[in-house]
């Protein structure tokens, strides 16, 4: 029982390892005014993808909300700020034109199978690895120069963009 015991361990333990390495993966965080803008990533299901998916938390240590109005980045032709809907199974996007709120007190995360920033028409190749410039406007905070860290080949998730 023992050795099956530390076997299993062992397993659990490895298959766990990626999921952590990844998780202390540039654990920065950016502060402007109130915010705090951390767990910065872009993922791309390949080097060669037309298109990648941003994701992030923004904190807010305010006593009046801010809205997340918009992203640019040299990286890409377009950039959008997406909601995913996800009817019958089937993932759709839907841009948010008015960005997303990021509530006093609170945070607003963009993550897999939710909100995100789509970056679509990528002007070059994603290096796993690379750091990606990115603006984010802010409605209160303005804007507010960032770097996501590119991971090749991580799904995009339930996007409805690759993944």
């Amino acid at each position: 029982m023992t050795r099956t015991f530390r076997m299993l361990a062992f397993a659990v333990g490895a298959s766990l390892a990626p999921v952590a390495a990844l998780a202390q993966h540039d654990a920065a965080v950016v502060h402007a005014g109130d915010l705090a803008i951390s767990d910065v990533t872009l993922a791309a299901t390949t080097p060669a993808a037309p298109a990648a998916a941003v994701y992030l938390t923004i904190a807010n240590a305010g006593a009046a909300p801010d809205r997340l109005v918009s992203v640019e980045t040299t990286a890409a032709r377009r950039v959008e700020i997406h909601d995913t809907v996800i009817t019958d199974g089937v993932a759709r996007m839907t841009a948010l034109p008015d960005g997303v709120e990021v509530p006093a007190g609170g945070e607003a995360t963009l993550a897999p199978r939710g909100r995100h920033v789509m970056l679509m028409g990528l002007t070059a190749p994603l290096a796993d690895g690379a750091r990606v410039p990115l603006t984010l406007v802010f409605e209160t905070a303005g804007r507010v120069e960032i770097e996501a860290p590119t991971h090749v080949g991580a799904p995009a998730q339930g996007t409805g963009h690759g993944g």
